[in-house]
């Protein structure tokens, strides 16, 4: 009898926790992940930045949920890391059939010959000499504060005209240890 007492007691309690715990934390604050919706992050890769990587000058920056971007280049914060965990890619005007690799590069803010890749991704043009793809990447990569996203094709050329296009990135900002 004591123990069928304390099993509905428990349920009880259960409920109202159930109840109770999703009105103390507002649907704004945490998503799936579960991150904050402040710390999600939409990157853009745009060309012809000031301080960009390379020939190309790429640089990233921040798409907001309000459908507008930063208007410089994207850093991870001092003390965060960013996890990657998507990026999409596209590629036109090469030769059809043609293996291309997008490689992500990690470059160190203060000294740029500390660069190492840190995701590629190939995708074969199909006849008309386009192609691209959708990454999701089970554990992702990270990026510290101390470090920018660089961009380059192997095995084609980045352009003129530019043939790397609507390269974004999906992740999440979470604090170093």
């Amino acid at each position: 009898m004591r123990n069928s007492f304390t099993v509905a007691l428990l349920r009880s309690a259960l409920a109202t926790m159930m109840l109770t715990i999703p009105q103390c934390l507002s649907a704004a604050d945490l998503t799936h992940v579960p991150t904050p919706v402040n710390d999600l992050i939409t990157l853009q890769v745009v060309s012809g930045t000031r301080n960009g990587c390379g020939p190309a000058k790429f640089d990233v920056v921040r798409v907001f949920p309000d459908g507008t971007s930063g208007p410089e280049g994207f850093r991870v914060p001092d003390g965060r890391s960013m996890v990657i965990t998507e990026l999409d890619w596209y590629y036109f005007n090469g030769p059809p059939g043609l293996m291309v690799v997008l490689s992500v590069f990690a470059e160190n803010l203060r000294d740029a010959s500390k660069r190492n890749i840190v995701f590629q991704s190939p995708v074969r043009l199909g006849p008309d000499g386009v192609g691209g793809t959708s990454e999701h990447m089970t554990t992702g990569f990270a990026v510290s504060s101390a470090a920018r996203l660089c961009f380059d094709v192997l095995n084609g050329s980045i352009g003129t005209p530019m043939r790397l296009s609507k390269v974004l990135l999906r992740g999440y900002l979470v604090d170093e240890r």
